[in-house]
């Protein structure tokens, strides 16, 4: 149960946002930040509640500041660009059909 929660739960932090930050651009950029950060978050809080012996310490601390805003910000920024792309893409199509 502890490697499933720890594998799991960034796992789908991570596939959430992608999500979130292709389909909503600017909107699903930031809430797929915040879904990352919620992500290790509460894989954090679980390891601790599952494993007596686990204890989290200042690189959990750090981890989390770090994984959760700057690698979020890092995994959803080229979801977002490629929707910005496309989306100029179509922009162009139609307005060269007109």
């Amino acid at each position: 149960m502890i490697s499933f929660a720890d594998t799991f739960i960034p796992l789908v932090g991570f596939a959430i946002s992608a999500f979130l930050a292709f389909k909503f651009t600017f909107k699903g950029l930031f809430v797929g930040v915040a879904l990352v950060w919620l992500s290790f978050f509460a894989r954090y809080e679980l390891l601790t509640y599952l494993d007596e012996t686990y204890e989290t310490g200042i690189l959990a601390a750090v981890t989390l500041g770090f994984t959760g805003w700057v690698l979020g910000f890092i995994w959803c920024l080229p979801f977002t660009v490629i929707r910005l792309i496309i989306n100029s893409k179509k922009g162009a199509r139609i307005n060269n059909d007109t």
